[in-house]
């Protein structure tokens, strides 16, 4: 009898060391596979959300030329519409507050300044800004009053916001500079160029 039990006794360990292997070889598998799959997730969790703007395209990206984290380049333009868009745009389709009437002044928080003699801030509506011809100053203003537009349209997509938008104006028509961070500073056609860059044609 004490055979039988000894036997059985076996026989039950025995299932249970090749249930155990089996379910070791299955354990060992499936941490395998899901290394694997949290290795992706990881990856794809590094990635920026949905929604949310590239370093590149942010002011200090765009200062140190960072073109992207995996050496792509970022296109930033896909973020706004042009100047000459919004200038075409009805009026009902403009982002509130912003009206075509809307003296620049008003919407840009400016008062004096360098472009007080060409009458830009004084007396200029943002769609007569949005129609100036020229350069430097007058193509600046054109880009702002439709970045303006642009952050408020887009928001939070946008890489700026509508009062980035007006900091940087102010800074550059009093100071005519803007300092991206200390010991970097644009000028205003790099100001101009870096607002062309968030936006189509």
């Amino acid at each position: 009898m004490d055979n039988k039990i000894h036997d059985e006794s076996q026989a039950t360990a025995t299932e249970s060391i090749a249930k155990d292997s089996v379910a070791n070889d299955a354990r060992r598998r499936f941490t395998r596979t899901g290394l694997g799959a949290g290795a992706v997730i990881a990856t794809l969790a590094s990635q920026p959300v949905l929604g949310a703007v590239p370093y590149a395209c942010t002011i200090s990206g765009h200062a140190s030329g960072n073109v992207s984290s995996h050496g792509q380049p970022t296109n930033c333009a896909i973020f706004g519409k042009s100047h000459g868009y919004w200038k075409k745009t009805e009026k009902h389709a403009w982002p509130s507050p912003f009206d075509p009437e809307q003296l620049f002044k008003d919407a840009g928080g400016v008062s004096g300044s360098l472009l007080d003699v060409q009458g830009i801030t004084t007396a200029k509506t943002l769609l007569e800004v949005l129609g100036l011809d020229g350069g430097d100053m007058s193509a600046l203003a054109r880009e702002v009053v439709g970045a303006m537009l642009n952050a408020q349209a887009f928001a939070p997509d946008f890489p700026l916001s509508v009062a980035q938008v007006k900091s940087i104006w102010n800074e550059v028509v009093t100071y005519n500079q803007y300092t991206v961070k200390p010991g970097v500073a644009w000028t205003s056609e790099d100001v101009k160029n870096y607002l062309e860059s968030l936006h189509d044609n």
